[in-house]
């Protein structure tokens, strides 16, 4: 009996413990489940800093430049000046802001999981006056709340990524999870600045100091309201006369100057209005979030300040040209061979398909990449007369002689556009000219900016080479211009392009897009937005430019369909400035210094190296003096850099 008793006792001991497990298992996937969504939170919120001080720090030129594209009088003019003088730096301290608040929740998940909403629903429990004990009861349902509307915010996030889905967005429910947590994280710090805010507006209120004690504390928040307010206040003052003295010398830097100080006066207002905010966190040990955003903020500006006082030679004259011309009674060789092949070394896929429009090499009418890297070079030079010179040369006792040019800008323009037609192969060129001048590198920053410090901050997060291109893509389409109906600054040129296009279309020739640098990556991108057969030399990186520029988010890319770029090793401009989109024909370089290797003569020689040139035109004068007495070496002897990679 006892043993019956024993064994039913047993028995029912293990049915309650398995009701207990049954009773155990559901909390304790809820519990796995919130575990795992607070680390997505703080992975979100970290990855959160960086896109923001990545993103805010990228688009300062569209904003230094605004009342510039404004021009002349009136409404717009004026908002452009509010939002370049007082908006844009304001923007910059709240983003530095919101950044420390993320890494601070970041920095108290690490040290202890489950808390990091604490001090935010303290804050808010303050700021409602609802309990002045911490840790209160209230503050204990503040905070559930906020994980709750956490939970609320991904579910939100999913939703959406779904509808994105049935858009048609590629990878859509990824991209709108990631979109709709980052949304949630803003959120988050945000609320949290605004309950900061109203916490140190009370603390310092008539109605405090006329009731309680005033102590130490009270004391020193209001003269750091005082001075933060005052500061806010003092910087239009600062930012007009940084202009006016910096604009009588530099007329051009009076913008970029004028941000730069108002950034200073920003990042001091709010670090005073904010004390307590802006200390270090664990995960920023050597100083805080927000000054070492703000350190970024105002380097970058002064970047762009040293961009806009850059020297530079728009007007440069034609000293030597690149090509001897072809001999008398030269005749273009269709049997071709590259020197590289003859050697039995190979040569450049570009050099076996040496036609840029044709599969193969069958008559003179078709343009090589030798061609075409010619009229790239050609809009570099200043006067028409030196310009025509040059093609003149490049193009005499061949096919493709004489060369008209139809239109060519002024030296000043950025982007520098010239339009050049031969009659008699029916061919229209399009050349885009990289930077030459200080404006240009103003430029730069403006369009690729956004794409590099993006493709920095992917490449560098842990895991941030899984988030998707589309991502990017809607990330990096703000441009304030277009509030203010403003163009954007690469219009002009896409108006340029569409004209000869439209020319070309009525007289039956041919149309090829080329640039170099700057040029190239804006040919890249506009070539493949008319749908222009483009040749283009050591571009700036197109992928995430293509999307911020004109918004491609079908899955047919066309930036890939009918663009080739040609990118030395050991160039730094392509492999800093982002990814590329494009077919690219990677050729070595035997100049030791990486803006060496940006040149368009060393390109010159190594093509004519491995590739020759079936118009039998010399380039010995050129090359002999570019790159040295042993440039036509195959295989190579001595220093090269695709030997690195």
């Amino acid at each position: 009996t006892e043993g019956g008793q024993g064994g039913k006792g047993a028995s029912m001991d293990q049915s309650e413990a398995r009701k207990a497990a049954s009773h155990e298992w559901p909390a304790t996937v809820a519990q796995w489940v919130f575990s795992l969504g607070r680390g997505w939170f703080a992975y979100i919120a970290e990855f959160d800093v960086w896109l923001s001080l990545s993103g805010v720090t990228a688009i300062m030129p569209q904003f230094v430049t605004l009342p510039l594209l404004a021009g002349g009088q009136g409404v717009v003019n004026v908002a452009a000046l509010v939002i370049q003088l007082v908006a844009y730096p304001l923007m910059l301290g709240v983003g530095a802001l919101k950044a420390q608040v993320l890494q601070t929740m970041v920095a108290t998940f690490i040290r202890n999981p489950g808390s990091e909403f604490t001090e935010t629903a303290e804050l808010i429990v303050k700021a409602l006056q609802l309990s002045p004990q911490k840790g209160s009861q209230k503050a204990v349902a503040v905070e559930k709340a906020l994980v709750g509307a956490f939970v609320i915010g991904l579910a939100l996030a999913f939703v959406f990524g779904l509808k994105l889905h049935a858009d048609g967005v590629n990878l859509g429910v990824f991209v709108g999870l990631l979109e709709g947590s980052l949304l949630t994280t803003t959120v988050f710090a945000y609320v949290h600045l605004l309950a900061l805010l109203a916490v140190n507006l009370r603390q310092v209120s008539l109605y405090d100091r006329l009731i309680d004690d005033t102590d130490l504390e009270e004391v020193d928040y209001k003269v750091h309201l005082g001075q933060g307010f005052s500061a806010l206040f003092v910087m239009l003052i600062l930012q007009n006369v940084s202009g006016i003295v910096v604009g009588y010398f530099h007329q051009d830097c009076f913008l970029l100057v004028s941000t730069a100080f108002g950034t200073l006066a920003a990042a001091f207002g709010l670090a005073r209005i904010f004390p307590k905010l802006v200390r270090g966190v664990g995960t920023c040990p050597c100083c805080s979030c927000y000054s070492c955003s703000m350190i970024i903020y105002i380097v970058t500006a002064m970047i762009v300040v040293v961009a806009g006082l850059l020297p530079g030679d728009p007007n440069k004259i034609l000293e030597k040209s690149m090509f001897s011309p072809a001999p008398n009674g030269s005749y273009f060789d269709v049997n071709h061979q590259a020197p590289g092949a003859l050697a039995g070394f190979g040569a450049y896929p570009i050099c076996n398909n040496i036609q840029w429009d044709s599969p193969k090499p069958t008559k003179g009418s078709q343009l090589t990449a030798l061609d075409l890297l010619a009229f790239a070079q050609a809009v570099y030079i200043g006067p028409r007369k030196d310009i025509q010179e040059e093609l003149d040369n490049a193009t005499l006792n061949t096919e493709l002689y004489p060369v008209t040019i139809d239109s060519i800008q002024d030296t000043g323009e950025v982007g520098r556009v010239g339009v050049f037609s031969m009659s008699n192969v029916k061919t229209r060129v399009i050349a885009i000219r990289g930077s030459s001048q200080a404006p240009d590198w103003t430029f730069n920053l403006d369009v690729w900016g956004p794409g590099v410090f993006h493709s920095f901050v992917i490449n560098a997060f842990p895991f941030g080479t899984l988030v998707p291109v589309t991502f990017a893509t809607r990330r990096l389409s703000f441009d304030v211009r277009g509030l203010l109906g403003l163009d954007h600054p690469w219009v002009r040129i896409l108006k340029q392009i569409q004209a000869a296009k439209k020319l070309s279309e009525k007289d039956g020739y041919n149309l090829i897009l080329t640039g170099h640098s700057l040029g190239g990556g804006l040919a890249q991108v506009l070539g493949s937005l008319e749908r222009i057969p483009t040749l283009v030399w050591m571009p700036v990186g197109g992928a995430f430019t293509a999307y911020r520029t004109f918004g491609f988010v079908i899955n047919e890319l066309p930036l890939e369909n009918n663009i080739v770029a040609v990118v030395p090793w050991g160039d730094l401009v392509p492999a800093l400035s982002g990814s590329r989109m494009v077919t690219t024909q990677h050729v070595g370089c035997r100049a030791r210094s990486p803006i060496a290797c940006h040149s368009l003569f060393e390109m010159l020689c190594e093509l004519y190296r491995k590739c020759g040139d079936p118009r039998g035109r010399d380039l010995h004068a050129t090359c002999d003096k570019v790159v040295g007495p042993n440039w036509q070496d195959i295989p190579v002897k001595g220093f090269v850099w695709h030997t690195f990679f």
